[in-house]
């Protein structure tokens, strides 16, 4: 993990200058502790939002939310291979009343989304009990993942193409993702670059969006020119 910067071309990490920004609420800098492997590196989060590193040739850019999707994806199918998802079961399961179509949609993929980690049960009249998560997820509003699940799973229908697991996982990683504006820690930040580089394609989102960019060195010199 402490060599991910060779997955990338020139991406020799360098000392990075500070710029004034220590007192600015958008801008926060954290230094990676040595035990990282990247020693006396500098990583800011800016507006809560990207995740900003120096490297040789600029600037790197993480967009924490589509990287941590990208993350969430990959580690669900390789589960789904391997059969080794587990589940953290609550310790107050929650019960959850979906519209009707809604409802029927979860009955038809129920057994891709409960070999993916979760535990639900059906107890009729649209209503059904959460009883565990996927232990990697943010459980801390179960209801409110699962129906982001089925409006992302819903929007994927039209790709006929798409296994239905990789569907529902491509549907969760999103739904389970951090969300914009989290405070991240810096060691939340180092996992995020570690785990990203260690994907096989680190560069884009399942849906094909930028995780990730360079904002080169020559890009920078000509803002104050």
């Amino acid at each position: 993990m402490s060599n991910w910067e060779k997955l990338y071309s020139g991406f020799e990490q360098e000392n990075f200058k500070k710029a004034g920004q220590e007192n600015s609420t958008d801008f926060t800098q954290q230094t990676i502790p040595d035990s990282t492997g990247l020693q006396n590196q500098n990583i800011f989060q800016l507006k809560n939002k990207y995740i900003i590193t120096p490297v040789k040739s600029g600037l790197m850019i993480i967009d924490q939310k589509r990287a941590h999707e990208k993350i969430m994806y990959e580690k669900l199918l390789k589960s789904i291979k391997t059969k080794s998802i587990i589940t953290q079961q609550s310790l107050f399961p929650i019960s959850i009343q979906l519209s009707a179509s809604d409802h029927v949609l979860l009955m038809e993929i129920i057994d891709d989304i409960c070999t993916l980690g979760f535990d639900i049960r059906n107890i009729g009249n649209n209503t059904v009990i959460i009883n565990g998560c996927p232990s990697d997820s943010d459980n801390s509003d179960p209801g409110g993942m699962l129906e982001a699940l089925l409006e992302e799973y819903k929007s994927k229908q039209k790709n006929a193409e798409t296994d239905s697991k990789e569907k529902i996982a491509e549907s969760l990683a999103k739904a389970s993702s951090i969300n914009y504006g989290k405070n991240l820690t810096t060691e939340e930040m180092r996992e995020i670059i570690d785990n990203l580089f260690a994907c096989d394609t680190p560069n884009y989102t399942p849906g094909g969006k930028p995780a990730v960019t360079i904002l080169d060195i020559d890009e920078v010199e000509k803002l104050f020119k």
